[in-house]
């Protein structure tokens, strides 16, 4: 009887071995693991940095000339946009924000110059080098910059050259070294100028303009 009764125990015992998952049938099978550690000079990597306009401190500035030897400058202030890290430069203008210092004169060039109700935005497109942001605080480097404006949907292809000063931390400021000349023809605002001289009852307007900027850059 003991014997049957042993015999019985152990039986069970097997059972209940056999029957238990083994340490690694209880795992999910992830696939082929990297144990390979990091290196240590592997840094993560930094997130892009953009430069940012600061509108409230930003402007374009453009001068015309009429009845021949007459100088007269004019602003926008409405200028906003940014630098990617990638050197691609956006600026957008509000046209609506053009100064000449005569009211009247405002309304007029808005509606037949700019077309500011068809068209109330220009816009700037082009590359500047990154690393030219990245001098000594205190210190200007010259660069070029080709550029594309865009003025009632109509592009036109500039060049400029800008000095781009370190003036503190986070903060870089990018002024036209020298002006940039303009002409009316390409951008089609001949019949806008036209009409400009009708309505002030001048001899002439020039049919070209120079044009200067100052961008603040904060990050």
């Amino acid at each position: 009887m003991r014997t049957l009764l042993m015999a019985g125990l152990v039986g069970v015992a097997t059972l209940a071995v056999a029957c238990s998952p083994s340490p690694r049938e209880d795992r999910v099978d992830t696939g082929p693991q990297d144990t390979t550690p990091p290196a240590a000079d592997t840094a993560p990597a930094m997130p892009p940095m953009t430069w940012w306009i600061d509108t409230d401190t930003s402007q374009l500035t453009f001068i015309t000339v009429k009845n021949g030897d007459f100088d007269e400058e004019h602003e926008l202030t409405g200028v906003s946009g940014s630098l990617t890290e990638g050197g691609e430069l956006r600026i957008e203008l509000d046209m609506a924000t053009v100064e000449t210092f005569i009211p009247i004169r405002n309304e007029r060039m808005a509606e037949h110059l700019f077309q500011t109700a068809d068209h109330p935005f220009a816009r700037i497109e082009g590359e500047l080098d990154y690393g030219a942001l990245w001098v000594e605080v205190g210190e200007t480097q010259i660069t070029p910059v080709d550029f594309t404006l865009i003025l009632r949907d109509i592009p036109l292809d500039l060049t400029a050259s800008v000095r781009v000063e370190h003036v503190a931390d986070g903060h870089v400021r990018v002024t036209t070294a020298t002006p940039i000349s303009v002409e009316a023809a390409p951008l089609q605002l001949m019949d806008g100028i036209d009409t400009l001289q009708e309505l002030a009852g001048l001899e002439s307007i020039d049919r070209g303009i120079a044009v200067d900027f100052t961008l603040e850059l904060r990050r």
